[in-house]
């Protein structure tokens, strides 16, 4: 299954990567990023797999990447998955889905 990133998910995927390189350097900023990538091919591979969101819309499902404190949210149709957003776990979700 292919997948595709939203303009706010490529957003939110550079603001944490340039906080995690100005506070931890390079080294952590591209680790995250190859661990982040890792976990969409888990998605776009399994889909289903993650946590469905009624809180946010129907057919919207989230997946957690633990290490980061991060959650990817995503929908998908056919063999399409679509990365919506990828947010820390600590904020509060429903709110950018408005």
């Amino acid at each position: 299954m292919s997948f595709e990133l939203s303009d706010d998910a490529i957003h939110d995927i550079r603001e944490f990567k340039n906080s995690l390189r100005t506070e931890n350097g390079d080294r952590v900023a591209n680790a995250y990023m190859v661990a982040t990538y890792k976990k969409i091919e888990t998605i776009a591979t399994f889909p289903g797999i993650g946590r469905k969101r009624i809180d946010i819309n129907k057919g919207v499902l989230s997946f957690p990447d633990v290490k980061y404190n991060r959650t990817i949210f995503y929908d998908f149709i056919d063999s399409n998955v679509r990365i919506l957003r990828i947010l820390s776990s600590y904020q509060g979700h429903p709110e950018y889905f408005k």
